[in-house]
């Protein structure tokens, strides 16, 4: 009774189906539309954790031509074959590393956008803790200690999460093309709240300055002054060509390579950012802030946690989204830009994603309402509201 029901939680019953005394083989009888009896043969089996279910076959004269099994035993023969078949291409398959199996996915997602960053987070992480290892091979205390591993190194937990869903990708992709057998583990990822807004106190933001101010290459400096002061991403940022700058409207112009909505932006330039850009000398460069092999460098990414160390910020401070939350919440506060304006600043694709700031607008409006207690009520005694009872 057991194998019946395992058996019938392989596949769905097909109308008609009925199986035979050979385990693993059933039969299919029909009427054609004439009236005549029609029966097929199948088979189904499992193995490695995949489910295969398909029509019974005889070779014709030892092959290549085959014919419908045409009984129950040249099924089961059939069905030993294909046992036989899938075991030994099984055994025959190389066993791919994390390492091979990344070369094979990234070479389809190079030039692609988002890439660069995907391709750190496995140089940095995946690949350094589990790229020797057999993919098929892993377990869930592999990644478990992964998970550790990374935690060791102080990473915050939205970066733990990414490198785990990247594993993850890995093997669920793998497992699809057919290149490994897909482990199924279980990733316990780490809880974190996404929607946290940052915001430096004013001495935070004096002392910040004030690091800017005293650091060693002022060009990098730049870099962050200008993302405080506009709040665009580190990415979008660190891409910007000179060609992108119109100061004289005082505009800057994102491209839709970089960009998180993958979407060309233009966003205005404050006073002070336009003086930083005309300041800056002719680097010989098509980027603003490029590196040494003729691309962009992600200045953020590699000055951002000594400039927050330099600024006496606290740790879990994320040096760029940091800024660029520093830059939103200071103006929906401020109770001189409203929260459309602000969707506008922040390239932000929907009102929902500046949702997070509508508190701070709303203090603002409270405060610009007590100003009416103040000028409009001199002296006045206001009644109290009347009991509710």
């Amino acid at each position: 009774m057991a194998a019946k029901k395992e058996r019938r939680g392989w596949r769905n019953e097909k109308k008609g189906q009925k199986w035979t005394k050979f385990p693993g083989v059933y039969v299919v009888e029909r009427k054609s539309k004439t009236g005549r009896e029609i029966k097929r043969y199948y088979i189904v089996f499992k193995r490695n954790g995949k489910v295969y279910d398909e029509a019974a076959k005889v070779l014709i004269d030892g092959g290549p031509d085959k014919r419908p099994a045409e009984n129950a035993r040249e099924a089961s023969d059939w069905l030993s074959r294909r046992i036989n078949e899938v075991e030994n291409a099984k055994d025959s398959m190389p066993q791919l590393t994390v390492a091979q199996l990344w070369e094979k996915w990234s070479a389809g997602k190079k030039g692609t956008r988002g890439f660069p960053s995907i391709d750190s987070r496995y140089r940095m992480h995946v690949g350094r803790f589990l790229g020797a290892k057999v993919a098929e091979e892993l377990c869930n205390f592999d990644v478990t200690r992964f998970r550790h591993d990374l935690e060791q190194l102080e990473l915050s937990p939205s970066s733990v999460k990414s490198c785990m869903s990247l594993l993850a990708q890995l093997l669920r992709w793998g497992g699809e093309q057919g290149l490994i057998q897909d482990p199924a583990l279980r990733f316990d990822y780490p809880r974190f709240d996404n929607k946290r807004t940052e915001c430096m106190t004013p001495e935070q933001l004096t002392r910040f300055w004030q690091a800017l101010n005293e650091w060693h290459d002022q060009h990098v400096a730049d870099y962050f002054r200008i993302m405080l002061l506009t709040g665009i991403r580190r990415r979008a940022l660190a891409a910007v060509r000179w060609e992108d700058l119109d100061l004289n409207r005082g505009f800057l112009a994102l491209r839709a390579q970089t960009a998180k909505s993958g979407k060309a932006k233009s966003v205005p330039l404050p006073a002070a950012a336009v003086r930083i850009f005309e300041a800056m000398p002719d680097n010989g460069s098509v980027y603003v802030w490029p590196d040494s092999v003729g691309g962009f460098q992600d200045v953020g990414g590699v000055y951002g946690p000594r400039i927050r160390a330099a600024a006496g910020l606290p740790r879990d401070f994320r040096p760029c989204h940091g800024l660029r939350h520093t830059f939103a919440s200071m103006l929906a506060s401020s109770g001189k830009v409203d929260l459309f304006t602000l969707q506008q600043m922040l390239t932000h694709a929907t009102p929902a994603m500046t949702q997070r700031y509508a508190h701070l607008a709303d203090d603002a409006l409270r405060r610009a309402a007590a100003v009416a207690d103040e000028v409009l009520t001199p002296g006045q005694e206001v009644p109290a509201l009347a009991s509710a009872e």
